[in-house]
């Protein structure tokens, strides 16, 4: 045998028919079709969907942790826009709570007193 000839076997008709693609697999080749995905009960969806967004933290929460990385990290002008993004968000918030829903507000009276107290020690730090 030289190595241009491989041995291959042939399955003829019978052994292509018994071969089932995987999921989501695409067979090749004269007759390819797509194999759906099995279909998902619409309430399984609405419950995945539900705990998604339980786990999912508000992008108030986001913003609010960056303000305080800010802080930290003595970044004080962008803690204040952050502070100002904040309460710009709890002003539209405030302002569609008239249809309903009712969500917890930011504690921006305490992120004020956060950013002030991070101003006076950057003040009474003496310059490096």
């Amino acid at each position: 045998m030289t190595h241009d000839t491989i041995p291959v076997k042939d399955l003829g008709t019978s052994g292509a028919s018994d071969w089932t693609p995987a999921f989501g697999e695409r067979p090749t080749g004269t007759g390819a079709r797509r194999v759906e995905p099995p279909a998902i009960d619409d309430r399984l969806s609405v419950r995945l969907h539900s705990l998604r967004q339980s786990f999912r933290r508000r992008l108030s929460d986001q913003v609010e942790a960056v303000f305080q990385e800010a802080c930290l990290s003595g970044d004080l002008q962008t803690a204040e826009d952050l502070l100002a993004t904040l309460e710009r968000m709890q002003a539209r918030a405030d302002a569609a709570e008239a249809g309903g829903r009712r969500r917890p507000s930011i504690p921006l009276a305490a992120l004020r007193a956060l950013l002030e107290h991070h101003r006076a020690d950057a003040q009474a730090r003496p310059p490096a």
